[in-house]
């Protein structure tokens, strides 16, 4: 009988096995099946390069999310794009720069700080599951440069999708893609928005 894990690509096995051996040290995410953490947070996170091509030597930024995820898949996928990962806790900071380590990542960089106090600007800001729109788009837009993206991962809820739609509105944004998606064998509603500044 063949093993639930068989139907993980190669290719991403030493992703999951690294971050089933950090999330047992330092709790990262309630998902600890091999093939859950494949379906959930390595494919959800490549959903977006099924809407985008990113351009070789731009900036791409994760900010704020816990557990690595979009920030590691993209990378792997994308590895002529430069991605950093910006957050206040040192310790966050080390795992990340552990993790790029041990699976010879070379195009992630971490920066510690707090995003309000960043001086730089990048081409992508992407951010998953995490915090409520209204202080995301507030924290995040000083750091994307003129006609850069905005990328939301979100589970679907009506009332927020409102209030990014009204926020896109308030902020002068654009919302170049708006994409429903389930992943396999869920049900959950799933969506991406993609706005341009």
């Amino acid at each position: 009988m063949p093993k639930k894990n068989s139907n993980i690509p190669n290719q991403w096995m030493p992703l999951v096995e690294t971050f089933i051996h950090r999330n047992s040290q330092i709790n990262l995410s309630a998902i600890r099946e091999a093939h859950d953490i494949y379906i959930k947070h390595i494919v959800d996170s490549l959903e977006l390069c099924t809407l985008m091509a990113f351009k070789n030597n731009s900036t791409v930024l994760d900010l704020w999310t816990w557990g690595w995820f979009p920030l590691l898949p993209l990378a792997i996928e994308n590895p002529k794009v430069q991605f950093i990962w910006l957050d206040a806790r040192k310790k966050k900071c080390l795992a990340i720069d552990n993790m790029t380590k041990e699976l010879w990542i070379s195009n992630v960089t971490t920066h510690r700080g707090r995003a309000e106090e960043a001086t730089y600007q990048v081409d992508i800001v992407t951010s998953r599951a995490v915090t409520f729109a209204d202080q995301l788009m507030h924290r995040s837009l000083p750091l994307i440069k003129p006609w850069g993206l905005l990328v939301l991962y979100k589970l679907f809820t009506e009332e927020e999708d409102n209030a990014i739609l009204s926020l896109t509105r308030r902020y002068n944004l654009t919302l170049k893609k708006l994409h429903h998606y389930h992943l396999p064998h869920d049900e959950t509603q799933r969506i991406l928005y993609i706005l341009k500044k």
